[in-house]
């Protein structure tokens, strides 16, 4: 490195030691002979990274974190590809990292030309339901690390057909680990609640882990998530696990400026299901015992500044261990929704959306009683806080 350019290495160094907080007397005077001593023998050498490394990480030990992290960004201005430091300063951004509180709230309606999704043989009914829906993330640091707290409601309420109103709660919490620099684990525990036709649908304790990093520029993400549930004595006596598996890819300007690609792939194993429940055919109701391949897809474009349109799709095909009516092979679906949709951006205010939504609904099933068709129109405003 040129004289300029060890001048200016130390000249930062000496700066941000000046500038950034030490914290209480005491801890200075804990841990003032070693840090001094790297100081002075850094002075001697501004350049020698072991010496930068050893001050970094005995600064991040003792609780000084911006030290440290003045020091890691040194190092990687003389060696940008050093992995200790890149993993010392990503380490130490996170930790410094503000805490911080997201909640969407969504409000909505929709008709629906076959709600209960009846084959042609029984005869469809169609209605109006209202919806609303709150998604919260939140991040803190909390003894030491950093911590994420997920959660969403969801209720439905129907203008005609009651028995199908529908509520769901859902809450996970738990601490966050670096995998490298670019890659994090959450690990979580909580659960969730179903409520239809005011009665309890199921109830869940949940694990979740997840794992999410930068690719391509993007935030991707994949989660696992095992659920114990337990269904609720009026469909069934049933209880078992749930298993998902469940992907988060995005990708924008794919074909234009500012389109955005986004894909959910799933994976799911359902155990439980009806069959002795006190209600009539509770099987139709909450089919379970099943393998399921699917997720959901959607690309977004710009009409204009502040109006997107999107192509969506969703699908599955689920295997179940069930004999179809009268017997014989066991139950096939194959299930695919696509869609569009208009996204009017900040048209109700900042950190707005306006979405007008269509959806055609058709299930494929060995089991004739299966089969349905149902068109889905809505639109649904939203506000972020």
């Amino acid at each position: 490195m040129s004289f300029v350019g060890k001048a200016c290495a130390l000249g930062l160094m000496v700066a941000a030691i000046l500038v950034a907080p030490a914290g209480g007397i005491g801890t200075r005077a804990a841990v003032a002979d070693e840090l001094d001593d790297l100081f002075l023998r850094i002075l001697v050498n501004p350049t020698d990274v072991g010496l930068n490394l050893q001050y970094a990480r005995l600064a991040e030990d003792r609780g000084i974190l911006r030290k440290a992290l003045a020091t890691y960004e040194r190092i990687l201005m003389q060696d940008p590809d050093n992995a200790d430091a890149q993993e010392g300063y990503y380490r130490i951004r996170r930790a410094l990292e503000p805490a911080y509180t997201d909640i969407t709230v969504s409000l909505g309606g929709r008709y629906e030309t076959n709600a209960r999704q009846s084959p042609k043989s029984v005869g469809r009914e169609d209605d109006f339901a209202a919806r609303g829906q709150v998604d919260l993330r939140d991040e803190r640091t909390l003894m030491g690390r950093r911590w994420r707290t997920e959660g969403s409601f969801l209720g439905d309420i129907h203008a005609d057909i009651g028995d199908l109103d529908f509520v769901h709660v859902d809450a996970v919490t738990g601490p966050m680990f670096d995998i490298g620099s670019k890659i994090r684990l959450h690990t979580a525990l909580g659960g969730s609640y179903a409520m239809l036709d005011g009665s309890d649908l199921y109830g869940e304790a949940v694990a979740k882990i997840g794992i999410e990093g930068i690719l391509e520029g993007a935030l991707q993400r994949l989660d696992l998530r095992l659920a114990y549930r337990d269904i609720g004595d009026r469909y069934s006596d049933a209880e078992g696990i749930v298993v998902d598996l469940i992907g988060r890819l995005t990708r924008a300007s794919v074909l234009v400026d500012s389109d955005v690609f986004v894909f959910y792939p799933r994976i799911r194993y359902s155990e439980p299901t009806g069959g002795s429940g006190t209600t009539a055919t509770p099987e139709r109701l909450y089919p379970g015992d099943y393998f399921e391949y699917g997720g959901s897809t959607a690309y977004y474009f710009p009409v204009t500044d502040s109006v997107l349109f999107g192509v969506t799709f969703s699908g599955y095909y689920r295997d179940y261990d069930q004999a179809i009516l009268g017997g014989g092979k066991d139950r096939e679906d194959f299930y695919m929704a696509p869609g569009a949709q208009l996204v009017f951006k900040d048209v109700l205010g900042p950190k707005t959306a306006l979405r007008v939504e269509y959806r055609y609904e058709q299930n494929f099933s060995n089991d004739g009683s299966e089969d349905f068709v149902n068109h889905v129109v809505g639109v649904r405003a939203s506000k972020s806080f």
